[in-house]
């Protein structure tokens, strides 16, 4: 079946929403996507009608397995396109999602191998997220989700799960990104913002965009992350 540029967002866009919280609502998936309700509902019946995604109105929707292969197989050209756009061009790990999304669906499947091993056999993309196996798995280390760590806590960043520009421009500028510790000075409630610091500062983060940050729990006496 070939893939759309199109198709391939919505596919990719419905797979992180599943693994983030279950199932992809289409209020969340039309934020995500960037476009009205209306729009994703159409887009959503199509895919359905293709067997791609099982879809209930109210309840969200979900891949099939047939979905899910192909996202997966698009989640990958999709990383491996992001890490030659950052490692070999050098463009910026921030704007590097939106021009992946462009080249991915250029990529056949005969081109992956190759790719792969002129970029060393990258395991992860530049903004943590791993890239699928050649037999479509999928290996993810062990995270939460920032917002549940308590404050006076910190954690590493293992990845950022969501990739539009804006979001990992903001994040950028407060040196939150893979690898990063980060110590959680204050949790305000939900609907709110997340109080943390970034290379020393204290910063104000959104709560829907710290829910998308990942991270590993520094545990206390670990030596990394205590201020």
């Amino acid at each position: 079946m070939r893939t759309t540029r199109r198709r391939a967002a919505y596919l990719e866009a419905i797979y992180r929403l599943q693994e983030e919280s279950g199932t992809a609502r289409t209020c969340e998936l039309a934020l995500r996507m960037g476009v009205s309700a209306p729009s994703v509902t159409e887009v959503v019946r199509r895919l359905r009608k293709e067997g791609l995604v099982i879809y209930q109105p109210y309840r969200g929707v979900r891949l099939t397995d047939e979905g899910r292969r192909l996202a997966l197989g698009q989640i990958g050209k999709h990383r491996l396109a992001e890490q030659l756009l950052f490692g070999v061009l050098r463009i910026d790990w921030t704007r590097v999602h939106e021009e992946a999304l462009r080249l991915q669906c250029g990529i056949s499947d005969e081109v992956v191998g190759p790719l792969e091993k002129a970029l060393g056999y990258p395991r992860r993309c530049p903004h943590g997220n791993p890239i699928p196996t050649k037999c479509e798995g999928i290996v993810e280390e062990e995270s939460e989700s920032l917002t549940s760590i308590g404050a006076g806590e910190s954690g590493v960043v293992v990845k950022l799960t969501n990739e539009t520009p804006e979001v990992l421009e903001r994040l950028a500028k407060m040196d939150v990104k893979p690898g990063a510790t980060i110590w959680v000075r204050e949790v305000r409630p939900q609907g709110q913002v997340v109080v943390v610091t970034g290379d020393g500062k204290v910063h104000m983060l959104p709560w829907e965009a710290a829910r998308t940050v990942k991270v590993r729990r520094v545990r206390p006496g670990s030596g990394s992350g205590n201020r």
